[in-house]
């Protein structure tokens, strides 16, 4: 407001940031260039997915995945159909990052049963870790059930009626984290 209401032109810079100790670089968008000179780290999301890319310029840069069609335009080097190296737009596809496929045996049972939680990871890397979270839907914080473990099943039998709410965490080698939701209904016995 205190420019008023028109249009203005902002500086803004990409900025390439060097992987330490490996030949690989993270891209930057800032919108306030000056404060590069004092910049002495970069941050990334844990739990995001991120791509080795490389670019025509011959060097390899990370990406987030979700941001790769939109990002990417002409930078990058695609063989075409008949495998001649071009410039041009394409979409790239990547292989999935790590991947949370854990179950649970039933979404409703009756009260004095049991379920079974599988938990299941793939796509990071192995070895896979599993932590199992609990909360009644009257419960404001989840309540560990396990612990992270390569035990990858769990059963778990309610002790009274209402509506369950599983955390289930599958945790790579590299240590990514992917968090699934699972619920499960207890009803009175018939």
């Amino acid at each position: 407001v205190a420019q008023g209401y028109k249009t203005i032109k902002d500086r803004t810079a990409i900025v390439r940031f060097k992987v330490k100790d490996e030949d690989a670089y993270f891209l930057a968008w800032t919108t306030t260039p000056w404060t590069l000179p004092s910049n002495i780290g970069l941050c990334v999301n844990p739990n995001d997915e991120y791509a080795k890319v490389k670019a025509v310029d011959g060097k390899v840069y990370y990406m987030a995945v979700a941001l790769l069609d939109t990002v990417i335009g002409e930078l990058l080097s695609a063989k075409d159909k008949e495998g001649s190296l071009a410039r041009k737009k394409f979409t790239v596809t990547v292989k999935p990052g790590l991947k949370n496929k854990s179950t649970i045996s039933a979404a409703k049972i009756t009260l004095g049963k049991s379920v079974v939680i599988k938990a299941a990871g793939y796509g990071g890397l192995a070895p896979y870790k599993y932590a199992v979270y609990y909360k009644k839907s009257s419960k404001a914080a989840f309540s560990e059930l396990r612990s992270y473990s390569t035990k990858s099943k769990i059963t778990f039998k309610p002790k009274s009626t209402g509506t369950y709410t599983f955390k289930v965490k599958v945790k790579d080698a590299r240590g990514r984290i992917v968090a699934k939701i699972l619920t499960l209904k207890v009803v009175k016995k018939a």
